[in-house]
């Protein structure tokens, strides 16, 4: 099991390290670091709607990259 989770984690950070800067520093900030959304919000000066629908996408990219390693 513990091989297992270290490799999803490595796998999860090759994507991370993959996505364009903002993708990566809201996934960062929301997924990894735990904000909430309001604190994300002020931290890159965007209004708390505009930060949820961008990590949907952001989350949406994360996805396709991981499929994407997954098969290599």
């Amino acid at each position: 099991e513990a091989i297992v989770e270290r490799e999803e984690k490595a796998l999860v950070q090759r994507a991370l390290g993959e996505l364009d800067e903002e993708h990566r520093l809201l996934l960062v900030l929301r997924d990894i670091e735990g904000l909430p959304y309001h604190e994300i919000a002020q931290v890159t000066e965007l209004p708390e709607g505009t930060v949820k629908s961008r990590l949907h996408r952001a989350r949406a990219a994360l996805a396709v990259v991981v499929a994407r390693l997954e098969k290599e």
